[in-house]
């Protein structure tokens, strides 16, 4: 099953990840808050940028491994529990998660459609390419 139907599935009530880009750029897309689980790399950089804006809780990964040879245990089941808890009982702070990744995923949206920035200086960038590209074609 596709990661973003799943993600998109109205069933979907949180998303435990690791923090990869594509990972955390879907689950921002769809509006739905995430349990970050970091392992390495840029992944730790990804779950601060998660809880800057809001949209997730830190399942507690604390240990940072430089390579995919990773062999000691991370998290254990009792932070799990308690963070998926946190995520999904009816506190003013986790409907507040909630609601703000909808506000995410309506800006996103925003964004990408025609007139929105993203949309704006994709059609720039490729006008400038298509300038560049058929001038130097031409000499």
């Amino acid at each position: 099953m596709p990661q973003l139907k799943i993600l998109n599935h109205p069933a979907t009530g949180a998303f435990m990840t690791h923090c990869g880009w594509n990972s955390t750029l879907e689950s921002l897309t769809a509006g739905v808050p995430m349990l970050t689980w970091p392992l390495f790399a840029e992944q730790f950089y990804n779950e601060k940028l998660v809880e800057v804006i809001g949209c997730g809780v830190r399942v507690g990964a604390e240990v940072r491994h430089s390579t995919f040879d990773i062999k000691d245990a991370i998290v254990n089941k009792e932070k799990i529990e308690a963070s998926l808890k946190m995520l999904m009982n009816t506190s003013r702070e986790s409907e507040m998660i909630r609601s703000r990744a909808k506000d995410v995923e309506a800006m996103i949206n925003r964004a990408v459609e025609k007139g929105g920035s993203s949309y704006n200086h994709l059609t720039a960038l490729i006008e400038e390419l298509k300038c560049h590209v058929f001038s130097t074609s031409e000499e």
